[in-house]
């Protein structure tokens, strides 16, 4: 199994929005590894491959394609990680086999693959209103590449055990299971 963690990389981008999959992976301590498109590492002991492409956001099929390639593996092994300004922050939603909603990076594996026969874990990013519910930007490239606030990011960073617990379950009991279960 492959799991994509989006993001830019670089400094400017290390606190943005469109990078709370990176976020959410650092309390994992994992080793990255420099490789051709992608910082990775393969967690034998989880049969899993994790990578954070270090093409940007808007080329992210070039460094999943490669690896699904380089691991003869199936666009139904890939597991993407990724920020969504449709849902508030802090809320979790996993999918199978759905639109891009408009995110480039999405867009960008969807072309890759040829297909959106993937598993998405979509993590909310948006400011909530009164009742909760996430507040549309007016700009989504401006509010995607703008940092997080404190307690946004905060709130961000405590995702990372539930993240991890979504990826076991879909490897372990499949996607439904997990749709299910945290959905």
């Amino acid at each position: 199994m492959i799991i994509a963690l989006l993001g830019n990389p670089g400094k400017k981008y290390e606190d943005t929005k469109h990078n709370a999959a990176w976020i959410v992976s650092e309390a994992w301590s994992l080793e990255w590894k420099e490789n051709k498109y992608a910082e990775s590492i393969e967690a034998e002991h989880y049969a899993m491959t994790f990578i954070k492409p270090q093409t940007f956001m808007n080329e992210s099929g070039r460094s999943v394609a490669w690896y699904l390639s380089k691991q003869n593996q199936k666009p139904q092994d890939v597991v993407v990680v990724y920020d969504d300004v449709d849902l508030p922050v802090g809320s979790i939603r996993v999918s199978f086999n759905r639109g891009s909603g408009g995110h480039n990076g999405i867009k960008s594996i969807e072309q890759a693959l040829g297909t959106s026969a993937f598993t998405r874990i979509r993590i909310g990013v948006a400011r909530k209103n009164e009742e909760g519910n996430a507040l549309l930007p007016e700009s989504r490239r401006d509010f995607v590449l703008a940092s997080f606030s404190q307690d946004d990011k905060k709130e961000i960073e405590s995702l990372s055990d539930k993240v991890m617990k979504i990826i076991k379950t879909i490897q372990k009991d499949g996607v439904e299971k997990a749709m299910n279960e945290f959905n």
